[in-house]
């Protein structure tokens, strides 16, 4: 009947956009139609070979700057925590040779020990090596040359991330197309086309960094890692 069929529309668009996590300003009538030129954006948006051994290679490089970063750091903690050794021996020896009284021997060797302590927790943090970001690069990215197929098969938690993480959740759908003013630049490389085939307008937004920072635990891991965990890429 007539309210079954409304019902029906109803849980449809509205069902559909929060999957996507687009804000809409349209009617339900376009569901349908922008269901299909998104799927045709996530096929523009897909990466070549090159481009994906392009990232790859600045992630690797950029791996390797973290890493010598991380050694030298190491290398001044340790430093670090044997001056602070070879001070607390000398405060001993003072105390032991009756130079000095109980109360400044307490406060300075507590003092020592304090910062050793936490010196040397800092260096078996930094002394862990974690090679989980090269190896989901290294299984997952190449994945991306496919990015439609993948949306396809993901569940509705992954496709919601997708949308927040490529387009900052700054799309939206207006008068038949789809608009953004911020979007990864790893995944705007066909933006024109977008434009001239009605599909996506994407007008850049002052101060949004559409690149992906490729050092620390905070750069790629942003596209590769969160795309793993919402089992965007083992569909």
């Amino acid at each position: 009947n007539a309210s079954t069929a409304f019902a029906a529309l109803v849980r449809q668009h509205f069902g559909w956009s929060i999957c996507h996590g687009i804000t809409w300003s349209t009617s339900p009538y376009y569901t349908t139609k922008a269901h299909k030129q998104f799927l045709e954006i996530c096929e523009l948006m897909s990466l070549n070979r090159t481009q994906i051994k392009n990232i790859k290679d600045a992630v690797t490089k950029g791996l390797e700057a973290s890493h010598s970063e991380r050694q030298q750091l190491l290398k001044n903690k340790k430093n670090q925590v044997e001056n602070l050794q070879e001070k607390l021996l000398a405060v001993e020896e003072k105390w032991i040779n009756d130079q000095i009284g109980r109360e400044t021997y307490d406060r300075w060797s507590g003092n020592y020990n304090r910062d050793i302590i936490t010196l040397k927790s800092e260096i078996q943090r930094l002394s862990k090596t974690d090679s989980s970001l090269h190896s989901l690069m290294e299984s997952n990215l190449s994945l991306a040359t496919d990015i439609k197929g993948i949306y396809e098969n993901a569940d509705i938690v992954s496709k919601q991330e997708f949308v927040k993480l490529g387009f900052d959740s700054n799309l939206y759908y207006e008068n038949g197309i789809y608009r953004t003013p911020t979007m990864l630049s790893c995944l705007s490389h066909n933006h024109l086309k977008m434009r001239d085939k009605n599909l996506l307008i994407y007008e850049k937004k002052e101060g949004f960094s559409e690149k992906i920072p490729l050092g620390g635990a905070g750069g790629i891991r942003t596209l590769v890692q969160t795309w793993y965990n919402s089992s965007f890429l083992r569909a």
